[in-house]
């Protein structure tokens, strides 16, 4: 049905989180990334590891939009398996911190092809 004229964010709060992951279990991850951008309660529920992060293909226009120091605190993004960065310019301190998230999660494959490294010193 229609949602009420004045519905507010607590009426999707009635549901307990542990419905929510059961219900955003069944979206793959197109749908859940639009799912976990909508609100701020749907944004914690389903940014919750066990839903499609793992299958989750991080493409380099993410990063370009917001920075890559803000990509790499977005707790969603920790359990992802394929990191695809080519034909983004990295700085040396920016390749240090892909490098130390790839070591700290569970990135089987990173994409660094037509890699322009800037400022890389010996």
């Amino acid at each position: 049905g229609a949602a009420k004229p004045g519905a507010s964010t607590t009426d999707i709060e009635s549901l307990p989180p542990i419905l929510w992951t059961s219900i955003l279990s069944y979206l793959d991850t197109p749908d859940l990334t639009n799912i976990v951008l909508s609100c701020k309660f749907l944004c914690s529920v389903g940014s919750n590891p066990d839903l499609a992060w793992r299958e989750m293909t991080i493409k380099s226009r993410a990063v370009l939009l917001f920075g890559l120091e803000h990509f790499l605190t977005i707790s969603r993004f920790r359990h992802v398996e394929t990191v695809d960065f080519s034909f983004v310019q990295l700085d040396t301190f920016e390749l240090t911190s892909l490098c130390n998230f790839c070591l700290n999660n569970p990135v089987k494959n990173l994409n660094l092809s037509d890699k322009i490294f800037l400022e890389l010193d010996n």
